[in-house]
């Protein structure tokens, strides 16, 4: 008798009991593949942080050639502080790291974890700016005068600052990074490359205006002097 109850209930409630073995099933299946996702992005972060010092450290030798080579420009201005097309004309500009940079897409693509992610964001759109308005030099339409190699000369000060505050991240020293760039760490840069002397007096004001503004070195506003 117990048993036709049995089967008699389960007639009744068969659609149920097929919604709620329908149910599991697919919770079982989404689990599996979350799981699965977990450990796809935990072997891309592992596979990012491997190279991720390599990768920074190509970034911070670009940025200090760019600014090397704005200051070996910087003294051949005529006296109005414009530039011979000769001295432009020869002007080598070192090529984008572009395999850096697709190095750090796998650590965004792998972390949620939103300062690393902003921070490489900002260093990449910083690279690529920065690279665009080099190009000016070698337009003979872009008055180019000696103050834009001083901006250009900032801008890769802060891209090299940037580079070196994630590599306690890279070094897994930490699991994360600071959530904001400093003006002095872009100054510690710029003395790191010997921008030392008169010659950089206004440079260093340029930098003091700058920070006064606005104190974070990252932010979205257009430092930069543009073309006469």
């Amino acid at each position: 008798m117990a048993c036709v109850h049995l089967c008699k209930t389960i007639y009744d409630y068969q659609t149920l009991i097929a919604g709620i073995f329908a149910v599991g099933a697919a919770w079982w299946t989404i689990d599996a593949t979350t799981s699965s996702e977990r450990k796809r992005l935990k072997r891309q972060m592992n596979a990012g942080r491997i190279t991720l010092p390599l990768v920074l450290s190509g970034i911070g030798e670009w940025a200090q050639a760019v600014g090397r080579l704005m200051m070996e420009t910087m003294p051949l201005s005529d006296s109005d502080e414009s530039f011979s097309r000769s001295v432009l004309d020869a002007i080598r500009l070192p090529p984008v790291p572009s395999e850096h940079v697709a190095g750090l897409k796998l650590v965004i693509e792998a972390t949620d974890d939103e300062a690393v992610i902003n921070r490489i964001s900002k260093m990449v759109a910083n690279i690529q700016v920065l690279d665009t308005r080099m190009t000016d030099v070698h337009d003979p339409k872009m008055g180019i005068i000696k103050a834009h190699f001083e901006t250009h000369l900032i801008d890769a000060a802060i891209i090299w600052a940037e580079a070196a505050s994630l590599f306690d991240f890279a070094r897994r020293k930490s699991e994360t990074t600071q959530r904001r760039l400093t003006w002095d760490e872009v100054r510690s840069a710029l003395k790191v490359w010997l921008c030392y002397g008169p010659a950089y007096d206004r440079m260093y004001a340029m930098v003091d205006m700058y920070a006064s503004s606005n104190p974070d070195p990252e932010h979205d506003s257009d430092f930069g002097v543009k073309p006469r």
